[in-house]
């Protein structure tokens, strides 16, 4: 029989068709190689995003009314720093830090963290208000860690006083914002006097007798009128109040005055009264020596 015959019609259409019009030759032609794209290695992990911070190159405004703020020297117009009682003077080092508010063009006195019941005070010239004062500060543990600084005037306080008579006044600056530098958080206290301050007042920073120590940058007094242009927003929007001196005050005001007039150092202006400090106040601070207190 013949095998043809028995082949289904569309089957012999279909080969004929392909042997027909050499579309079998088409695809038993070598097709061209798809050209494969090298994706490279895999996209790498993203990059941690990295905090600019933006500080100014001077640490504060050019008008500031504290003569020296690097606490390196002592005598009238710098930091003169002692213990409570004032029978030691402790050793303060000064050093610079990039890891400040301030930044590098101020240095940072750093307080013994051993060292307990520190006053560091400094004159500086009164005259008609508003004052803005400000202080950046940072605590540490006994250890030198940074810890946070906590919100009680037993720690730390910071107040602006004046010595003159019938009466000292004294102004608190109060915590006004906060930073985080590295690993560390610094506070800024900061507060504005209203009333002027005649004669001579001072920059009293008082630390408590708690232990542990202390970072302190950029302490400044200005007149609020010599500020530099939108700076206002820096103040406070209420004045603080005054309130009397504390004991331990009048004692940093006394022991700052009777300090020996140092070579290159400038001596106690005259236009500080004799009669600066009360005799009766005087003669309740043990181990002042001076004509007053006779």
């Amino acid at each position: 029989m013949n095998t043809l015959r028995s082949l289904p019609l569309f089957v012999l259409l279909t080969l004929g068709g392909m042997t027909g019009c050499g579309f079998s030759d088409e695809r038993l032609q070598p097709q061209p190689a798809h050209e494969i794209v090298d994706a490279g290695p895999p996209d790498p992990e993203p990059t941690p995003k990295r905090t600019l911070i933006e500080r100014s190159l001077l640490p504060g405004a050019p008008q500031n009314m504290l003569l020296d703020v690097t606490f390196r020297d002592q005598g009238w117009g710098h930091f003169t720093s002692f213990v409570s009682g004032g029978m030691s003077q402790p050793t303060i080092v000064s050093r610079i830090s990039s890891l400040s508010p301030a930044g590098v063009t101020a240095p940072v006195a750093a307080f013994d963290a051993k060292t307990k019941g520190v006053t560091s005070i400094a004159s500086f010239l009164g005259g008609p208000g508003p004052f803005v004062a400000r202080v950046w500060i940072s605590a540490s543990n006994a250890t030198n860690d940074p810890i946070l600084l906590e919100a009680d005037n037993a720690v730390f306080r910071c107040a602006i006083t004046t010595g003159g008579l019938p009466e000292g006044k004294a102004y608190d600056l109060a915590r006004k914002d906060e930073m985080i530098v590295g690993a560390r958080t610094w506070v800024l206290f900061e507060g504005r006097v209203d009333e002027g301050l005649p004669g001579t007042a001072f920059f009293n920073l008082k630390f408590g007798k708690t232990g542990g120590g202390f970072l302190v940058q950029a302490p400044e007094v200005v007149p609020q009128k010599l500020l530099p242009a939108g700076d206002s927003t820096k103040s406070f929007s209420l004045p603080n109040k005054a309130r009397a001196l504390l004991p331990e005050e009048w004692e940093a005001i006394a022991f700052y005055k009777r300090q020996p007039v140092q070579l290159g150092l400038p001596k106690l202006p005259k236009l500080v009264p004799e009669s600066f400090i009360p005799r009766s106040r005087l003669r309740r601070i043990p181990g002042v020596k001076t004509p007053l207190a006779d």
